[in-house]
């Protein structure tokens, strides 16, 4: 089978219930959102197809998120801002 992306970027979404800390509860689904507006809105259409950004559940590092990681290279980011998740984007390409 082919690789259908280049890099697929993966941003958690996951809430924890109890309202403690998670990237859901800080601002993941937000900047997952975000994510997917900067590649559309920011690469071009050619090789738009090339990148993914999906939600995520639960990426283990709930004390440090939100969290972000892209594969196949394992690159992981500790999201700061909103431009902050529009670099990591472009560094997809």
């Amino acid at each position: 089978m082919t690789q259908p992306y280049q890099k697929h970027l993966f941003v958690c979404t996951n809430a924890l219930q109890s309202g403690g800390v998670s990237c859901g509860n800080s601002q993941g689904k937000k900047f997952c959102q975000i994510a997917k507006a900067t590649l559309r809105d920011e690469f071009p259409l050619g090789k738009r197809h090339l990148f993914r950004v999906s939600s995520s559940g639960c990426l283990g590092k709930c004390s440090e998120g939100p969290m972000a990681v892209s594969y196949p290279d394992g690159a992981w980011w500790t999201i700061r801002d909103e431009e902050h998740m529009r670099e990591i984007v472009r560094s997809l390409g």
